[in-house]
């Protein structure tokens, strides 16, 4: 499977404006392969391209208990904490802990390029900021992993 998409990091998100709970994720790094675990119960093996936009995806739901012990038995070295919320088609992620705490990236994920060209906000992120982060490094999550801090934004955030 394809995906191809477009992310920003949203300054001044208000999570109160979300109606519904976000789902907690937990997602372990070795290379390109990722581990997740989410308080639904369900744990992904995945493997992504190195490529910066569109890249080839390949997911499996594999047993929660083997996705769970990864964490434990392998002592994965890149991990990250978020809480996700799915809203009108954007994933937006809220990073958890010490390092990556308050950082909100959202995702919009659609079949082609060009169905980007029109890119419509959802109306919970009015009042804030963001920031065109799509194609940088820094804030993809498995860089995000290994990061000591919140990475710099390269270019200055723009109203939504």
């Amino acid at each position: 499977m394809w995906e191809d998409e477009e992310r920003f990091v949203v300054i001044g998100f208000d999570e109160s404006r979300v109606e519904g709970d976000g789902i907690w994720i937990r997602q372990a790094y070795y290379g390109y392969v990722r581990i997740r675990v989410t308080s639904h119960g369900k744990a992904y093996l995945t493997v992504k391209s190195r490529s910066e936009k569109k890249r080839e995806k390949f997911q499996f739901e594999i047993p929660f208990f083997y996705g769970l012990s990864a964490f434990f038995v392998s002592r994965a070295k890149y991990m990250l904490e978020k809480i996700r919320y799915k809203i009108d088609g954007w994933d937006v992620d809220i990073f958890q802990g010490d390092k990556l705490g308050g950082l909100v990236v959202a995702e919009l994920e659609r079949q082609s390029a060009s169905c980007f060209d029109d890119i419509t906000f959802p109306r919970e992120f009015k009042g804030s900021n963001r920031v065109r982060v799509t194609g940088n490094a820094w804030f993809r999550n498995h860089r995000l992993a290994r990061a000591k801090r919140i990475p710099q934004l390269d270019s200055p955030p723009v109203a939504v």
